[in-house]
């Protein structure tokens, strides 16, 4: 009876609200964790993108300001709140040359004014480092 009404009013609103909510765009957020490489062994190095919203997003991989082809997705994944993640990972495996490379992951969305960007350069003492 009254019950069922009452419930059912409610998941319309919260349907209604989550449609809503997913009308604007959502910005996305980025994470890099920090990885040092190891000479002559495959290196792997992850950006963290989550919390945006459309779903169409580009994310790239830059050395030293150059796109780097050799990089995979990860399949996207789709929030509760409607919102989506995905990490793009870069593989490689560095040489004494690469030592002081700047590695940086650029992201573009409906949802950013300009490309987001994070990385480590030497200014920070954060660049490639090879140990060997």
């Amino acid at each position: 009876g009254l019950r069922c009404v009452a419930f059912s009013h409610l998941m319309y609103l919260e349907r209604v609200k989550l449609w809503c909510s997913l009308l604007l765009p959502a910005t996305p957020r980025l994470s890099i964790p920090r990885r040092l490489g190891v000479l002559n062994t495959a290196s792997s190095f992850p950006c963290h993108v989550w919390g945006f919203y459309p779903g169409d997003i580009d994310i790239r991989w830059l050395r030293d300001g150059q796109d780097l082809t050799n990089t995979a997705h990860s399949i996207s994944q789709r929030n509760r709140d409607g919102t989506f993640n995905l990490t793009l990972t870069y593989t490689f495996t560095p040489t004494a040359s690469d030592s002081g490379s700047i590695l940086s992951c650029r992201v573009s969305h409906l949802a950013l004014a300009q490309p987001l960007q994070e990385g480590w350069g030497p200014d920070e003492g954060s660049h490639v480092s090879c140990f060997l």
